[in-house]
């Protein structure tokens, strides 16, 4: 007979994976926002977040991109701040999501 703890818990931790799909395709919508913002308004600074190397513009440079979501620059452009603030909070939920999904792994489904 199957077991029905068994089967819950691995309903639950995929939904759990699901929403974290989710929540990393919005996250990728909102970078892409940005990312296409700056590149129509503020050229200087896509270049700037998206040059890696002697590569030139375009790629994605995480490296840079990070630390400008999390930093005051660009602060007088309310668009861009609405962008980073809706970027880390979907950070946040990611993050914690991805720890609880760890967490619940662990304890429920490895012993």
């Amino acid at each position: 007979m199957i077991n029905q703890f068994g089967v819950v818990i691995s309903l639950a931790l995929l939904a759990w994976a699901m929403m974290i799909v989710i929540i990393s395709i919005i996250l990728f919508i909102y970078n892409v926002m940005l990312l296409s913002y700056l590149k129509k308004r503020r050229i200087k600074r896509w270049e700037q977040l998206t040059t890696i190397g002697s590569m030139g513009p375009g790629l994605s440079n995480l490296f840079r991109w990070f630390p400008y979501v999390y930093n005051e620059i660009d602060a007088d452009d309310h668009v861009v701040l609405n962008y980073k603030k809706r970027i880390r909070f979907f950070l946040f939920i990611l993050m914690s999501s991805l720890g609880i999904l760890l967490i619940s792994f662990m304890f429920l489904v490895l012993p």
